[in-house]
Formats: C-alpha cells, sequence, structure tokens
C-alpha cells in the first residue's frame, strides 16, 4: 500500500514511466544492501521524490540569499565523528533547525529574501515640503525560516572516502509569499587523504566556508562579504600548512552570465599555522553578456569582465574569536555587493556598446567572546566604497546601462546601489544557548549614502567622469532583532 501511494505520487508530479523505471532500479539495489528493507525501499523513494520536485520548483525561482542561521547551528561536529565510522554501506544523518524573529527597525529600507535581510536604509526622499517620507519606522515578524540537511556517506570508489550533502531551506517570511522551497545545498566530496574533489551546488567559492560573519539578523555581512550559491567543480589539495583551492562555477540564475561561454574561474590559497592562526588570499574571474541583440536589432556578443581578489584571517586572539575579511570587487551585484557595469562606448548606428565594470572595495570584522559560559557576545563591523569605473563613462555622466540590460540576480534595486557613495553597519549582538534552543539579540546601526535620483535635477553633477559619486547625502537605520532557533 506504501509502496504504491509513493509510485502514484511521482506518477501524478513526474515523469511517470521514466521515473517509475528509475525508481524500480533503485529499489532493487536497496533491497540488496539494506538491512531494513520495506522501511528504507519506502523512505528512499519518499526522499528522491520530494528532492526531485523540490528541484524543480527551486528552478522557478531566483536564487535568494540564505539567514545566516542555516550556517549557524546544527551539530556538523556530530556527524563528521559518525562518518569517521568505518562502514562500507550507505548511512544517511538528518539535521536541521527551525527559527523565527521579529524586528523593529527606525527607517524604511531595502531587504533581501523577502525583506528579512536587511541590505541598506532608503535614500531621502523629500516631499514638497522637504520631509523624508522614508524616515518612518516600521517592524516585522517573520513568519517562517527553517531547514532540513542530510549528510550521508557510501561506499568507498577509487580509494577515496564518498561524503554527500542534500539542504533545503524553507521560507514564507510574508503574508503573501508562502512555502518557497530552495535547494541550497546537493554535493558529493571524494575525500583522499590530502585532496578533496566536490560536485554540485554548494557557496559559490568567493563565499568562504570557513570565514564568514554569523550576525542575528541573518545577514551575514551582505554588501561587504560576497555570498551566493551556485553550482560548482572544487578541488582542494593540502600540503603540509598549505592548502591550495581551485573551483570552475556557475552564476545560474543570471541570464546575462548564462551567456557568457566562460564560467567562473577561482583559486585560493590558506595558510594553516595552528588553529587559532588561518590567513589566506585568493582571485575570482567572472563575466557576463548583457545583450545578444542591440535596440537597433544588430546582433552583439560585448562582454563585461570582472576580476575580484581578497585576503582573509581568521584568528584566536586571548578569549576573543576575530574573522575578517577585505574584498575588491568588480562587478558585484551578483555575490550581494553594490555595483554593477556603465556604457564606456556606443555605436550611433548599432547601438554596440563597450562596458566598463563598477569596482567596490568593501571590508568587514567580526569579533566573538568565546570564553563567557551563557552568553556569547560579539559585534560585526563593515564598511563599502564604491569605486567607480577604471575607464571614463559614456558622454562623462554617470547613467548605467538600462536597467532591462542588467540581470541583477540578488540585488532587487538597481538604481538606488549604484547610486551609493558607501556603506556602513555596526551590529553589536549576544546570544544565549540553552540545550537545543539559540536566543539571539542585535542592535544594528546601518548607514549609507546616495546620489540624487535621476528623476531630480542636477543629479549628474552628483557624479564624476568615473561614475563615482561625489556629492551625497545619508540615510540611516537603527534595527532591533530578536530571534529564537532550535535545532535538531
Amino acid at each position: 500500500m506504501y509502496i504504491y501511494f509513493v509510485f502514484h505520487f511521482c506518477w501524478e508530479y513526474v515523469l511517470k514511466r521514466l521515473i517509475l523505471k528509475f525508481f524500480g532500479n533503485i529499489s532493487r539495489i536497496i533491497m540488496k544492501n539494506i538491512k531494513y528493507k520495506k522501511f528504507s525501499l519506502l523512505f528512499f523513494l519518499v526522499f528522491l521524490q520530494v528532492f526531485f520536485i523540490c528541484s524543480l520548483k527551486c528552478m522557478q525561482h531566483r536564487e535568494m540569499l540564505p539567514p545566516a542561521q542555516v550556517r549557524l547551528a546544527a551539530k556538523d561536529n556530530v556527524v563528521e565523528k559518525y562518518f569517521e565510522q568505518e562502514n562500507k554501506k550507505f548511512k544517511y544523518f538528518f539535521t536541521g533547525q527551525v527559527a523565527s524573529a521579529a524586528s523593529y527597525d527606525s527607517n524604511q529600507f531595502v531587504g533581501l529574501v523577502q525583506d528579512a535581510v536587511l541590505f541598506y536604509p532608503s535614500a531621502q526622499k523629500l516631499d514638497a515640503t522637504g520631509l523624508d517620507i522614508n524616515d518612518k519606522d516600521q517592524s516585522d515578524m517573520f513568519a517562517l525560516n527553517a531547514s532540513i540537511k542530510s549528510l550521508f556517506s557510501g561506499p568507498d570508489l577509487w580509494g577515496a572516502k564518498v561524503l554527500g550533502r542534500i539542504e533545503f531551506a524553507f521560507s514564507g517570511i510574508k503574508n503573501d509569499i508562502a512555502g518557497i522551497t530552495n535547494l541550497s545545498s546537493a554535493y558529493v566530496s571524494f575525500l583522499w587523504k590530502n585532496t578533496e574533489m566536490r560536485f554540485g551546488h554548494f557557496f559559490h567559492p568567493l563565499a568562504l566556508d570557513n570565514v564568514y560573519p554569523t550576525p542575528v539578523s541573518g545577514s551575514e555581512g551582505l554588501g561587504y562579504d560576497p555570498s551566493r550559491r551556485s553550482p560548482m567543480i572544487r578541488i582542494v589539495h593540502r600540503i603540509d600548512k598549505f592548502r591550495f583551492i581551485l573551483s570552475v562555477a556557475k552564476v545560474f540564475d543570471s541570464i546575462a552570465s548564462n551567456r557568457a561561454a566562460m564560467p567562473d574561474l577561482f583559486g585560493q590559497l590558506n595558510l594553516k599555522l595552528s588553529d587559532k592562526y588561518i590567513f589566506g588570499a585568493g582571485l575570482n574571474y567572472h563575466a557576463e553578456v548583457p545583450r545578444l541583440q542591440t535596440d537597433n536589432g544588430y546582433k552583439t556578443t560585448e562582454q563585461v569582465n570582472g576580476l575580484s581578489a581578497f585576503i582573509f584571517a581568521r584568528l584566536m586572539l586571548l578569549n576573543f574569536l576575530v574573522k575578517t575579511r577585505f574584498t575588491y570587487i568588480e562587478n558585484g551585484n551578483n555575490f550581494g555587493i553594490m555595483g554593477s557595469y556603465s556604457v564606456v562606448s556606443r555605436n550611433a548606428v548599432t547601438d554596440e556598446r563597450i562596458y566598463a565594470p563598477m569596482r567596490t572595495a568593501a571590508i568587514w570584522a567580526d569579533i566573538v567572546f568565546v570564553d563567557s559560559k551563557k552568553i556569547e557576545p560579539a559585534v560585526f563591523i563593515g564598511f563599502a566604497k564604491n569605486l567607480g569605473t577604471s575607464k571614463k563613462i559614456l558622454k562623462c555622466y554617470s547613467r548605467q546601462v538600462a536597467e532591462k540590460d542588467v540581470n541583477l540576480s540578488l540585488i532587487n534595486v538597481n538604481s538606488l546601489v549604484q547610486d551609493a557613495q558607501y556603506m556602513f553597519q555596526i551590529s553589536p549582538r549576544a546570544r544565549m544557548q540553552v540545550k537545543d534552543f539559540i536566543f539571539g539579540l542585535e542592535a544594528g546601526y546601518y548607514r549609507a549614502a546616495f546620489a540624487k535620483n535621476s528623476l531630480q535635477a542636477g543629479w549628474q553633477d552628483d557624479y564624476d567622469c568615473n561614475a563615482k559619486v561625489v556629492n551625497a547625502k545619508p540615510a540611516s537605520d537603527i534595527r532591533l532583532i530578536f530571534s529564537v532557533i532550535y535545532t535538531f
């Protein structure tokens, strides 16, 4: 009866005969290799069905930055010990979390992930009497934020240990947006003694997996620390205290990135002096093709090339865990950092354009006091600066390419981000863990300065010939946020 129900469910939602045949082959393998045959077969079929449907659902939605709690919590150390047991058969382990949060903001803001994550305060918008329309406080509660993660191991292959991970993030943060499921992680790793090879979907190589902020707000340093998820192939090799990382990745949900034949190329070098002192540096190359046809109907293949460089450190100083990173990034929109690209020349007949990427410098530090037994105090500080382009832009004024020519997969607002001169954030926080519950409280101060809106008179005077903002008015926001996380 149960098997019939699973097959019937597959029939209704997936590719009927092909899926049934696939599941039939899987079932025969499981019946031969797993002790509790009926239960394991049922569980495995249901899991594959959910995985397949959610994967299709993910392709219908743009990639969203997951809240920091998804990476925070659960019990990875337990899982690692679990996989250290010598067993040649397939094994799996489940963990996850359910989170809830409430926030108060002193000003209107621009956010991501259905406004659950504050990106920057809204620029001043004056009415006829000179009052700022965006100077209005607000509060919010997030309806749903949960994740479930499965880690598994299989038989050794080619002398390597085979490990894998599948993770779903569930969100329905606004009342009118509910039931969104994201396949946030899905990869398989081959582990040799000094080498690891990973295939699948995980954090983009620019989003470091061992050095990232963990604020209560869930922003993960958005605007200062590159962050997104993408499919990739990653190779890690260790030699003594050095770790070399090479990756090929693709920003799959960006139309402009998909048009480019060249994938993202990434290289990184880490130096681990001890568990207390880790340093590293890296480079990333990213390409986009904004258009295949000009507004005048001509073919165009002009490409925007962006280079990113970064250095980082993870230090244990006395009783403080200090994580810090400096990033120089070109065309940072796809990685949650302000900046896009500008037109430096245009053919008046064909409308063919040559672009130059906007440059951004960003630095952050996350300092955690780790010696406290009950309460963990910490503070996050971030600063990002718009450096403009390296070439003079078209007609020496700052209007970037039209919004329709730019695919912004992470940042929802085009002009506000490109019109920003700088962004700043300081957020002290405290966490308290009681058994499987994590309680968090954070007070954040956010500040950003913006040029005039393009509808305002004299807005061109706020930019120089490299699209760099030289005259800006600041806007600020104070956010208070309280969160409760249950891990299992």
